[in-house]
């Protein structure tokens, strides 16, 4: 019996030090918040010392009104940057569509010379050399009601412009002077926002429509010409 109980002390003290060893690491990782939730009875006092120790010595801190502040100031200095970038992005976009209208314009006006005397005549606007090309505002309308002819269907319009600076502007020249019959070239136009387009005009002695504030202003000009 004596040697059992031997056998008996050795085994609880075995356990009483696995537990210790248990409930340390279990503090040393932070899962155990409070040292004394479970079992405090099995846990030896310098393990209770240590326990405390950490208990009161981490510190749970929020942020500072200093720190507030420069997280959002640099919260903001990243949205400005985005929102300039978007708005760019959506600048570009609406450009390049409105480089794909002048492009089906042209296509238009070369099907409707095909049609003309000797097939060498462009349309000229019914108001004179120039004009804000509609559907129907040439002497050969570009998109007329059937039965007519019709060359495109409808003329394509600017969509950020209020009417009627949403249109394109055309004009019609022969020998190098404006015409307004018998015209056999052109200027089709685009105000573009982008003012650093790569593909912008700055041809001397066109017009200059893109710098008024009918057209936004924008002063970034894109042109076709037949050739």
């Amino acid at each position: 019996m004596p040697f059992l109980k031997v056998i008996s002390n050795k085994q609880k003290a075995k356990s009483k030090k696995i537990k210790e060893t248990y409930h340390l690491s279990l503090i040393s990782a932070g899962q155990l918040e409070t040292p004394f939730q479970c079992c405090s009875s099995d846990i030896s006092d310098s393990a209770k010392l240590k326990a405390d120790i950490t208990y009161h010595f981490r510190v749970k801190q929020g942020f500072t009104l200093i720190e507030l502040l420069i997280v959002i100031a640099i919260i903001g200095i990243l949205a400005s940057i985005i929102m300039a970038s978007y708005g760019s992005i959506q600048a570009k976009s609406r450009d390049t569509r409105r480089k794909s209208d002048l492009d089906a314009i042209k296509k238009a006006l070369e099907a409707a010379k095909q049609d003309s005397t000797g097939a060498y005549y462009y349309p000229n606007c019914d108001s004179g050399s120039g004009c804000l090309l509609e559907n129907t505002n040439t002497n050969q309308d570009l998109s007329p009601s059937p039965p007519a002819q019709v060359y495109i269907k409808p003329v394509p319009k600017e969509t950020t412009m209020n009417s009627p600076y949403n249109s394109y502007l055309y004009y019609t020249y022969d020998s190098g002077s404006p015409c307004s019959s018998n015209c056999t070239t052109y200027m089709l136009f685009a105000c573009l926002e982008n003012r650093n387009d790569p593909q912008k005009d700055t041809s001397p002695g066109a017009p200059a429509p893109c710098n008024q504030s009918n057209f936004g202003s924008r002063s970034a000009r894109y042109m076709i010409t037949p050739n």
